[in-house]
């Protein structure tokens, strides 16, 4: 260390424009410090290396809406970390430099090259490197990664990395899956989406027969049973020439009509499978579609290019890795959701063939169309009809991360699209995780008459609106039926199927809507009008709407309707009966169904029992409210656009229906040790007792109450009415209790999370009644309501008839 010589004058010092170098001499091999009195001198040396010093990421893969609830985890009241999840490190190009892997808490780490560039105009003269940090990387198609995570979204972002710094990356993921809880375990972990003891096809061989060539079909799949149930199509019994658990030979008659027939399998215990598939039965001059096969050698794309409407594309066995855009008036038809596989995570390595393929295209509707679908529709007007339905069957689709939809994306004019008997798993949307029918706020699409049936929709995910199953606006006419939607996850309605917007005439009907979730509102089924604009106007409404014979279960709402919510419906009727809706949680209003601006709502035969209500949601008055059925004050536009004297909240008819032990709770911060949960609904060591709230009318300016006929209540409501059974244990056969915890962010009390834990995360419980429950025969055929006359079913929650004994019973089912 040395001084150096300071200028002799002003003058002098005038020349130093700029500060010098902090070295002495020109070797710079000597450096020069500021020495003051009392303090050490630190001398840095900056060393030039020809490999720059690498830079270094840390980052944390954290859950953009769930919070860690387990206390023994670092992030615990925070939000939770995503672990052992791949984290891609790409260039500019998206070329795959490395890989890296998420901790048990979601923490990952890596040390990259930092910059090749130097003298550049920064005030540092380096220039960073810059990366592509992906988190949930799908890998590439020759190198998929082995712990990609199914159940989130894949989210790629920009970190630059300079010489010797740490740079911090927060990726934050949406969930696509509804967690659950599993007592005393870890992590929470997705439904497991099975029916006990349901048949499940596998693959079929052939899908199609001729007149005169082998009518054989060879079926294989789990479940079928160890003694013959029935093979039908169309309904119709065919014959079984073998029968084993895993493997079924059958036969189609040749004087079976020709056409397509939905194959459904039922067990010796009567049980049907959910998934199906579309034999084609080939008769010349009455249904015999061209045949093209498609390959994974020669693409599905391939088959559609050259198909001619009317065509029937037999998709063979294998996994594409393609997203194939659906735009004549053709029918895939996979040979079982096992052996046909439709993988979608790969999207971004062929995107550009894909918008190359697609600008080639004329079709009707919005031109500018989503990325990153597995199936794309679009239709020219006037291509798609009645006569040979639009059709996606026998497929397993999975691995989407779409920019609007996952699975499925149908555009415009594709009327009559018929979706069935399809697994579609694991995709992630916009609006819209398994299908997106239109889009909202675009008019009217025009798909009217599209049905959806017999599919399998399992852990998708939307970001806004829709989770599951999107059904925009212009879809009249449609139908959505005997499917099963388990795990779905909306970051705001409809966790499982969101009708929302103006579609007129729509069926909800057969379906089993199980463990979905949604970060607003509506878990298990939504049906809403579009938000007006101006928000202060009148929606136009939802369209009339059947809901009935559904089975919605261990669904859970951040907000309000548990179960079924309906939004904005106006003044249009929605039908609800024959539904189970069990076990749902809501963290404000209506566990099992909430309704707001719906005036013209029938509920009739409905079993509502063993739901749950919060009171922890952030709009939430933190008071306990009903957890059965609960009817909002109506909007001042809505009011305004009824007739004078009309009631100021949604008040349905409502006969026939179990209202029981719908339980109403509210956080208790000294609850689990201090850790806080939910207080009023039984859980162990909670103090008070279990408070019941089945009914409940919120938010009017003066006290209102529904209007219940012919029910069974768990205690008094309202007026005393002689039909009522109140205080009567239904006696279902096997009724369980939803247990649920919560705990509060660190960062925001008011915000709280609120999970299902179960020890089996699939369909438990029966609340079919036993022979001798005290509401057999206690319901009624008609109630007169205001001159209108109103009928209960005809047939019960299983299709069978209503009465049976000497009066229709209470509930969902009508008892054997």
């Amino acid at each position: 260390m040395t001084t150096r010589d300071q200028p002799a004058s002003a003058t002098d010092a005038a020349l130093f424009r700029l500060p010098p170098p902090p070295y002495y001499g020109d070797k710079y091999d000597t450096k020069i410090v500021t020495v003051s009195p009392g303090q050490n001198a630190v001398a840095d040396f900056f060393l030039y290396t020809d490999v720059p010093v690498p830079g270094r990421i840390v980052g944390f893969l954290l859950d953009d809406v769930n919070i860690e609830t387990d206390p023994n985890f670092i992030y615990y009241g925070e939000k939770r970390g995503i672990p052992y999840t791949p984290v891609g490190i790409r260039d500019y190009t998206g070329r795959l430099i490395t890989t890296v892997h998420s901790d048990a808490n979601g923490i990952f780490e890596v040390l990259l090259p930092s910059t090749y560039t130097r003298n550049v105009p920064t005030p540092s003269g380096v220039a960073p490197g810059m990366y592509l940090v992906v988190g949930n990387d799908p890998g590439d198609p020759g190198r998929p990664n082995i712990r990609y995570n199914p159940n989130y979204q894949t989210l790629t972002m920009v970190f630059d990395v300079w010489p010797g710094k740490t740079t911090y990356a927060d990726v934050a993921l949406f969930p696509i899956t509804a967690f659950v809880g599993r007592p005393g375990a870890q992590f929470s972990r997705p439904p497991l989406c099975q029916t006990t003891g349901a048949p499940e096809i596998g693959s079929v061989n052939p899908v199609y027969v001729t007149l005169t060539g082998n009518r054989l079909i060879f079926i294989r799949g789990r479940n079928f049973g160890a003694h013959p149930g029935t093979v039908t199509l169309n309904g119709r019994a065919i014959p079984v020439l073998a029968w084993r658990d895993t493997f079924i030979l059958t036969y189609v008659p040749r004087s079976f009509a020709a056409g397509p027939a939905q194959m459904v399998i039922t067990s010796s215990a009567g049980i049907p499978s959910t998934l199906g598939i579309t034999i084609h039965v080939l008769v010349p001059g009455i249904y015999d579609p061209p045949i093209v096969n498609a390959t994974t050698r020669t693409t599905i794309q391939a088959a559609i290019d050259r198909a001619a409407p009317g065509s029937l594309i037999i998709i063979n066995p294998g996994v594409y890795y393609e997203s194939p855009i659906l735009y004549k008036n053709v029918k895939l038809q996979g040979m079982g959701a096992w052996v046909t596989r439709l993988e979608g995570r790969f999207f971004a390595s062929y995107r550009q063939q894909w918008e190359t393929r697609l600008a080639a295209i004329t079709f009707d509707g919005p031109q500018e169309i989503p990325r990153g679908q597995v199936i794309t529709v679009v239709a020219e007007d006037g291509a798609f009809g009645p006569a040979f339905t639009t059709q996606i069957d026998g497929l397993t689709i999975t691995g989407a991360r779409g920019e609007e939809g996952g699975g499925i994306v149908a555009n415009a004019y594709c009327r009559y699209l018929e979706i069935s008997n399809n697994v579609i798993l694991s995709n992630g949307g916009g609006f819209g995780g398994a299908i997106m029918i239109g889009r909202p706020y675009a008019g009217d699409n025009q798909n009217d008459g599209v049905h959806i049936h017999h599919n399998r929709i399992l852990n998708n995910g939307g970001i806004s609106l829709a989770g599951g199953v999107g059904i925009f606006t212009g879809a009249d006419g449609y139908e959505f039926d005997h499917n099963e939607v388990c795990g779905n996850y909306s970051a705001e309605y409809g966790g499982g199927l969101s009708h929302f917007g103006l579609s007129d005439g729509g069926r909800i009907h057969h379906n089993k809507f199980l463990f979905n979730a949604s970060f607003d509102e509506g878990a298990g089924i939504f049906v809403g009008g579009e938000q007006p604009i101006p928000p202060a106007t009148l929606s136009p409404g939802s369209g009339a709407v059947d809901i009935y014979n559904n089975l919605v279960q261990g669904n859970l709402a951040n907000d309000d309707g548990g179960g079924i919510r309906l939004l904005r419906a106006g003044t249009h009727r929605i039908n609800i009966y024959n539904n189970i809706i069990t076990n749902n949680v809501s963290t404000d209003l209506g566990g099992g169904i909430a309704l707001d601006d719906a005036s013209n709502v029938v509920i009739v035969n409905n079993t509502v029992a063993k739901n749950i209500t919060t009171a922890t949601a952030e709009d939430s008055d933190g008071r306990p409210h009903g957890a059965g059925l609960v009817s909002e004050a109506n909007s001042a536009a809505f009011q305004a656009s009824l007739p004078p004297g009309a009631p100021t909240f949604s008040n349905p008819v409502l006969f026939n229906n179990i209202f029981w032990d719908n339980r109403a709770g509210w956080y208790d911060q000294t609850l689990n040790n201090g850790r806080g949960g939910i207080a009023g609904i039984g859980a162990p060591a909670d103090p008070n007792p279990v408070n019941v709230i089945d009914l409940e009318v919120f938010g009017t300016p003066t006290p209102e109450v529904l209007s219940p006929r012919y029910c069974s209540l768990s205690q008094p409501y309202g007026v005393p009415v002689p039909t009522n059974i109140v205080g009567v244990n239904p006696s279902f056969v096997m009724p369980y209790d939803t247990t649920v915890t919560a705990v509060a962010f660190n960062m925001e009390p008011d915000f709280k999370t609120v999970k299902i834990i179960t020890v089996e995360p699939q369909l438990q419980g029966d609340y079919h009644l036993k022979p001798n429950s005290p509401v057999i025969d206690r319901g009624t055929t008609t109630l007169v309501v205001n001159g209108d006359i109103y009928n209960a079913p005809t047939t019960d929650f299983d299709d069978q008839p209503r009465p049976r004994g000497a009066g229709v019973d209470i509930g969902a089912d009508e008892a054997r």
